[in-house]
């Protein structure tokens, strides 16, 4: 928290830690919207939109928000989505996401 996105995102991946997408972070808020309630909100810095933005989820007056904060700006009361490790089936035919 208390990070710009692009900085945050160089610390995660520094840590050898994978940036939440866009996609992952819709599956976390709707398989586990507690998480949302509890953290308040978080930046999903794997995905970008066309102009740059980095997706943002959060929580306002009782509903969950979808938006986007520019890469450059703070938001000190976002965190930052990561993960460990992705495991499934890759998308490019011959790999493996083990």
């Amino acid at each position: 928290m208390n990070r710009e996105p692009d900085v945050a995102r160089k610390l995660i991946e520094s840590d050898e830690r994978l940036p939440l997408t866009l996609e992952e972070g819709l599956a976390i808020a709707t398989q586990h919207p507690e998480w949302l309630l509890e953290k308040n909100g978080f930046n999903l810095l794997g995905s970008r939109s066309a102009d740059g933005r980095v997706p943002s989820i959060w929580m306002s007056q009782s509903a969950p928000r979808l938006g986007a904060v520019w890469p450059n700006s703070r938001h000190t009361w976002l965190g930052n989505a990561y993960c460990l490790a992705r495991r499934g089936v890759s998308l490019i035919e011959g790999r493996s996401n083990n």
